[in-house]
């Protein structure tokens, strides 16, 4: 006879409780304050604008800045009329300066010419997704729900991820590369960008750029990526 039931209930073979492989939740990041607004004040017709405050001025100061009358100027001399002045040589008008040579190209032992080194091309940049999947950042990435392009990276790559609790925007961030390395920009998301590398956390304040260093975290909002190098 075979053991009766202790009660437990599993899962139907094949299917698996998706709650085991979940993550730990991601800590709070507190948001900068926003940036208070310049404010204008508008100008009245008629209304007189308050004088400037000046400088108080010593005497020699105001000495030096007092106007000289024409009378006064015509009794400087000229350098130009003291006998041992530079003569003035006048220059032809089809003169035309002669252009820089362009430095002849390097040469190898044996006399042969060797072409110059082209400027080296940014390592390429990976993201290492929530799901496990990569995305390669060549020049410029935009990563959301949804996400849109924008005039300030032409060409750049539209990525969408699949976000589960909606903490990630329709457009949330963007990636650069250049020469310097890895960047993010926060295109004004709802929950933010965060960049954490090790035990320094640094928030990417829409507006500003921050580094992303090789092994570093990027959270947007609550979805998790990695970047990676090479």
């Amino acid at each position: 006879m075979a053991d009766e039931d202790d009660g437990f209930i599993g899962m139907p073979p094949g299917i698996l409780d998706s709650g085991t492989f979940k993550l730990p939740p991601k800590a709070e990041r507190p948001r900068a304050p926003e940036r208070e607004e310049i404010v204008f004040v508008p100008t009245v017709p008629g209304m007189p604008v308050p004088p400037v405050p000046q400088a108080p001025v010593d005497a020699d100061t105001a000495a030096w800045s007092a106007p000289v009358s024409h009378e006064t100027q015509r009794a400087i001399p000229d350098p130009a009329d003291s006998p041992y002045a530079a003569p003035v040589v006048p220059t032809p008008a089809d003169f035309t300066p002669p252009a820089a040579a362009a430095p002849p190209p390097a040469a190898t032992a044996s006399g042969v010419p060797v072409a110059p080194t082209p400027a080296p091309v940014p390592a390429g940049w990976r993201l290492v997704l929530a799901d496990g999947s990569e995305a390669s950042v060549e020049r410029a990435l935009i990563i959301g729900r949804n996400p849109v392009a924008f005039d300030q990276w032409p060409g750049a790559v539209l990525l969408p991820v699949v976000d589960t609790t909606q903490s990630v925007s329709k457009t949330h961030a963007a990636f650069e590369v250049d020469d310097s390395g890895l960047w993010v920009h926060d295109l004004n998301s709802t929950n933010g960008v965060w960049v954490v590398h090790g035990e320094d956390v640094t928030e990417a304040a829409p507006g500003r750029r921050v580094r992303v260093p090789e092994g570093s975290s990027v959270e947007l909002g609550d979805y998790v990526l990695q970047a990676r190098r090479g």
